[in-house]
């Protein structure tokens, strides 16, 4: 069996105690450091992980962000006509203007025709 340490040879059961108390205390605070190392370690390694699902989405969303911007490029190239208030929900010629007063005067003598009718 081999054995790694310094041989002690101790003669009074108190020393013997003391001993393996350093012993253990040492070995105590070598698992601390390694603990700690090991969470470090976990630590990174998450990081690691986060960035490259970051950077892989990234890369898959690349296309959806580029359409998005083309549309938003398109949206603000063309003529903005918003409805002011005041102004008409609709433009029309004076022919089409005619045309819908026409009709509207049409209209409105066919519903006084059926309510004297009716």
């Amino acid at each position: 069996m081999e054995f790694e340490g310094d041989v002690v040879f101790l003669s009074n059961p108190q020393d013997q105690i003391k001993h393996l108390r350093r012993v253990a205390n040492g070995k105590d605070n070598d698992i601390r450091s390694l603990q700690s190392a090991l969470q470090e370690t976990q630590e990174l390694l998450a990081a690691a992980r986060e960035r490259i699902s970051r950077l892989l989405g990234e890369r898959t969303s690349a296309p959806r962000i580029a359409k998005a911007a083309k549309a938003k490029k398109k949206i603000a190239n063309r003529v903005a006509r918003y409805k002011k208030p005041g102004d008409p929900k609709r433009t029309f010629s004076p022919e089409a203007m005619a045309r819908l007063q026409e009709n509207m005067a049409k209209a409105r003598a066919a519903r006084s025709a059926k309510a004297a009718s009716g």
